[in-house]
């Protein structure tokens, strides 16, 4: 790698800086007065004068060009001026975007063009190079029709934006930006919703390329290439109200997509990621194009006023954001999976077709959902897993026979998931462990006839669960996590939960506390109540039930409160609670609902 006189630091990163500006920088930053900054590729290219009339070029150089060469730079209306690379540097840190400009948005210097001279050999008075004709922009057509698998917002030639990909799943990344018009795009990042790292695609470098998928509605950063005519801008396709997807993790950044209606208010659109979860939104004026900003406590210079459907945002998330809570709804007609934040505001459809679909389950990292559906139609209920924002749902069980699976729960390191399968044949349900991609699957419990809603200790080394083995009533047991023993068998069985057979109590749907120290539960005692004991099974105390009755409990993450479905105001309902059974109230309420024909919210899962 060499480069001429480097006296710029190149980087990638995207700052926030007091909560309240961002620096989005794919930056080449010039440290002299009278220097240019460039990425030349020893052709034409684009680069960025900090003054007219600059004496010296510092550019980082990919491409061979060598001592003694000379360039041309055209700082417009025919002021062109040679210059001789005086000078190589070796090992410098730089960003690799072959053959494009590194734009730092944070500056706002000229563009100018770098071209090599037409000859080696210096004269006194060179004759400039003719300057070229420039494409005419295209364009976009007055109604545009919705294409699948395409991206939108393409980036006009020389240009950044910020496009999304709406098109199936796991396509590569290359393929899905060739939709933009073959050699249009020059590079594209995205952000790993995960660790919150940026990704990076290089046409011409697959070997420092590890942005390898555009999963569907995903938005990427994308710079156009100055060397191609990009197809026309497509427009986005119509949209239903309303839900940005992609939402930042608290404490993260991300890039996320208003799917919604156009010229739908920032703040408004926002709050679908929870009532004050985004506390600075960044986006990119298609026409400038020049980066619009939102701060919601400072809207006097915020100018990112509305969002239109399918636009990409970057978007960050307050470190002490409200969690939201996963739950299965039949409300419009049959059992979806929805997501609201904590305070029952937000509630939003994330699975939307004709099956079943319930018990949500949030990955560890907050970017996943595992739920149960039986969309195949083949008589099969599986275990699917979507992304948080509902795209990408997908079967991780497929299981061959006729066996209904159901109820997961994630490991807490996030690299299995637990769930009940049930042998309809034989009226058995069995406790089965598989990987967090569905390979590996594998029985934990043999227990007939019926095992089932496991949940994970904190630590990982334990599973809880229900079961009716012996008197038929459902009993607290918990396992290790781990076959051991003989040919897989069952190890560190422990009985936790004692039901009087004689009452017809029955212990069920156990959810373990994030500090490991309690389990809560339901049980049926003339109604199903909630209830709570200690890890070992001591220490039993009622939370709340009869005369309604209250099911399906999940304490939130910090352990202060408990989630669960309740009857109690003639349909059930989502409800929460102080850990020790105080402040019960109803984040749902679905009043005016029939409940025979909907209205049903159970399975409250919390986010992270």
């Amino acid at each position: 790698m060499k480069a001429w006189r480097l006296r710029s630091r190149v980087a990638v990163a995207v700052v926030g800086v007091a909560g309240a500006a961002l620096v989005l920088a794919l930056a080449v930053a010039s440290s002299g007065s009278g220097d240019v900054s460039a990425n030349a590729t020893c052709n034409t290219t684009l680069a960025q004068a900090a003054s007219a009339g600059a004496s010296r070029i510092v550019v980082a150089n990919p491409t061979g060009c060598e001592i003694g060469e000379r360039i041309v730079l055209n700082q417009g209306e025919s002021n062109e001026e040679c210059q001789e690379i005086e000078g190589l540097a070796v090992g410098a840190p730089m960003l690799y975007l072959v053959g494009t400009l590194a734009y730092d948005h944070s500056q706002g210097e000229t563009v100018v063009e770098v071209t090599v001279c037409p000859t080696a050999t210096p004269t006194p008075t060179p004759t400039p190079t003719a300057t070229p004709t420039p494409t005419a922009t295209p364009t976009p057509t007055a109604t545009p029709i919705p294409t699948p698998n395409q991206m939108y917002n393409c980036p006009r030639a020389g240009r950044w934006a910020l496009a999304v990909w709406e098109g199936e799943d796991d396509t590569d990344a290359g393929e899905a930006l060739a939709t933009c018009g073959e050699g249009a795009v020059d590079a594209a990042y995205a952000l790993d919703p995960s660790s919150g790292e940026w990704l990076r695609w290089f046409p011409d470098r697959p070997e420092i390329s590890n942005l390898a998928m555009a999963d569907n509605m995903r938005g990427l950063l994308v710079l156009g290439s100055s060397m191609a005519n990009p197809i026309p801008t497509v427009g986005p396709p119509p949209t239903e109200p309303g839900q940005m997807r992609g939402c930042p993790l608290p404490g993260s950044w991300s890039i996320a997509v208003w799917d919604g209606p156009d010229d739908t208010e920032t703040g408004e659109a926002l709050a679908t990621c929870g009532e004050g979860a985004v506390d600075l939104a960044y986006a990119l004026d298609p026409v400038s194009p020049m980066w619009l900003r939102w701060f919601p406590g400072l809207l006097d210079i915020s100018n990112l006023r509305t969002l239109k459907g399918k636009q990409g945002i970057i978007a960050h998330a307050m470190a002490t954001a409200v969690s939201r809570i996963a739950f299965a709804s039949d409300r419009d007609g049959n059992f979806e999976i929805y997501v609201m934040n904590a305070d029952g505001s937000g509630q939003t459809r994330l699975t939307d077709n004709d099956a079943f679909d319930a018990y949500p389950a949030w990955s560890p990292d907050g970017t996943k959902i595992a739920f149960v559906s039986d969309r195949e139609r083949n008589g099969h209920v599986e275990i699917y897993v979507m992304n948080a924002d509902g795209t990408g749902q997908h079967n991780l069980t497929n299981t061959p026979e006729l066996w209904l699976n159901s109820e997961p729960a994630w490991s807490p390191d996030g690299s299995k998931i637990a769930y009940g399968e049930g042998d309809p044949l034989n009226n058995s349900w069995e406790i089965y462990v598989m990987n967090a991609d569905g390979t590996g699957q594998t029985p934990l419990t043999d227990f007939y006839p019926s095992d089932s809603s496991p949940t994970w200790s904190p630590d990982g080394s334990k599973i809880a669960f229900e079961s009716v083995k012996g008197n038929g009533h459902g009993t607290i047991y918990s396992i290790d996590a781990e076959p051991g023993g003989y040919l897989g068998e069952m190890t560190g069985l422990t009985k936790l939960s004692n039901p009087d057979p004689y009452v017809e109590w029955d212990d069920r749907n156990p959810s373990w506390s994030p500090d490991g120290s309690k389990i809560v539960f339901d049980e049926n005692q003339g109604g199903r109540g909630i209830f709570v004991m200690n890890a070992d099974g001591s220490g039993k105390a009622r939370l709340s039930g009869y005369p309604s009755s209250d099911s399906n409990p999940a304490w939130s993450p910090g352990g202060t409160k408990i989630a669960f479905t309740s009857d109690r105001d003639g349909n059930y309902e989502i409800y929460v609670m102080n850990a020790d059974g105080t402040g019960q109230h109803n984040l749902t309420d679905d009043e005016g609902y029939d409940r025979d024909v909907g209205a049903y919210d159970r399975d409250p899962a919390w986010s992270p």
